[in-house]
């Protein structure tokens, strides 16, 4: 299966959304909600098409930042808070469009569903359970109850509202299409889970699973609004417009501010200033900051290390960074993250601005924590399998070798 027959699914997968939702959704809207799904769908189409391209892809920052196929950029975020409006909504329609009991529970645990899903969108609360196949069959799980409490709520409770039986079952079919199937089963089977060097047809997929992701969910979100506009009292359903849209406007404008500026005002402010530059690397670590004030805990178990890096200019490869506990003066190591991903990819890192680098070290339970140890750095460049270490330039720190400094000697309380 090449990249092109991928295009062509996605073109007829947008050719058959579009049509459904002229043909069988768009009339039987408020008008409200007509031009909130015009605007939603012509975002999603757009995303996706221009990142089916690889030349799209390869735009600085913005090949990143709008990319629907990557995380912790604008498009996830925009998936996560579409997610958490619809969970939002359910419970509004819970509170103030029916007064059945067996309604509002149902529209309540619509709403939990979708805060969960929507925060896994977010913060990837699944990437610890990538390693195994367990994650599959919990969103299985997740999508299957969903499925059977729809059905039984709408031919018990709902049978008269066929439309929103109708558009919310569409949007939760399409949802597991993308989110479950393509994702959970065709990633899998194309070998791109995990995968160390990405290939074409992995982004393609990706970008798929994405689009059909944020298309059911809209089906979703679509039809629980034109719901609520229905069938809450009017003075609610206004207030309820009012917050949604000033939240559309804040949100994004805080969340766009706070990632151009916060790792700047953190590494300028907040950060313990450290200078280490690269042999053939226009990278520049800047700064580091610890989280937890040292001495540690004897019982701690976690250490979080926030680096700060700067390029000089573009960067043409993507960069491992390995964190580690060592003894000293015999060197040896207790401890040790090694992070292959980062969010932007470095080849999308803007020359000159400070980006932040977040790194979880897990301690061991039977650590002696009657000694001191040294935390170090050292990054690596892709292919990860060739052990490309990169050596150090220059640095106001010490080193234990050429390629790795030494930042912060980590004590313990007694």
């Amino acid at each position: 299966m090449e990249a092109l027959p991928v295009g062509l699914v996605l073109a007829t997968f947008i050719i058959l959304y579009t049509l459904t939702v002229r043909l069988f959704i768009y009339q039987e809207l408020t008008p409200l909600t007509r031009k909130l799904l015009i605007g939603l769908v012509i975002w999603e189409i757009l995303v996706t098409v221009l990142f089916i391209t690889e030349e799209t892809r390869q735009i600085l920052f913005l090949g990143w930042f709008l990319n629907p196929g990557l995380e912790n950029n604008a498009t996830a975020t925009f998936s996560a808070l579409q997610l958490a409006t619809v969970s939002l909504v359910a419970s509004f329609n819970s509170l103030h469009s029916t007064k059945d009991g067996w309604t509002r529970a149902y529209w309540l645990f619509l709403a939990a569903i979708f805060a969960l899903i929507g925060a896994d969108e977010f913060f990837m609360l699944h990437e610890p359970l990538e390693a195994t196949a367990s994650w599959h069959y919990i969103y299985l799980s997740i999508g299957a109850s969903l499925l059977i409490t729809s059905v039984l709520i709408f031919w018990f409770r709902l049978r008269e509202q066929f439309f929103l039986f109708f558009i919310l079952l569409s949007g939760i079919a399409v949802m597991g299409i993308g989110g479950i199937i393509l994702d959970n089963f065709v990633v899998i089977e194309k070998k791109c889970f995990n995968l160390i060097q990405p290939y074409e047809i992995c982004d393609n997929i990706y970008t798929s699973e994405e689009f059909l992701e944020m298309a059911g969910v809209t089906l979703v979100l679509v039809g629980l609004l034109n719901y609520a506009e229905q069938h809450s009292p009017r003075a609610t359903w206004e207030r309820l417009k009012r917050n949604l849209s000033w939240g559309a406007i804040t949100v994004p404008v805080l969340l766009l501010a706070g990632f151009l500026f916060l790792p700047v005002a953190e590494g300028k402010f907040l950060a313990q200033p450290v200078n280490v530059t690269y042999t053939d690397v226009d990278l520049e670590l800047v700064g580091y900051r610890l989280p937890h004030l040292l001495p540690l805990s004897a019982h701690s178990r976690r250490l979080k290390i926030n680096l700060y890096w700067r390029a000089a200019s573009r960067l043409t490869a993507e960069y491992g960074v390995s964190a580690h506990l060592l003894t000293h003066p015999d060197i040896q190591s207790v401890a040790q993250n090694d992070v292959l991903v980062q969010y932007p990819p470095h080849t999308h890192w803007i020359p000159g601005k400070t980006m932040k680098q977040t790194i979880t070290v897990d301690l061991p339970a039977q650590m002696d924590t009657t000694r001191n140890y040294w935390l170090t750095v050292t990054i690596w460049q892709r292919p990860w399998y060739d052990n490309h270490r990169i050596p150090i330039a220059a640095s106001d720190h010490e080193l234990v070798t050429p390629d790795t400094v030494i930042l912060e000697d980590i004590t313990f309380q007694p």
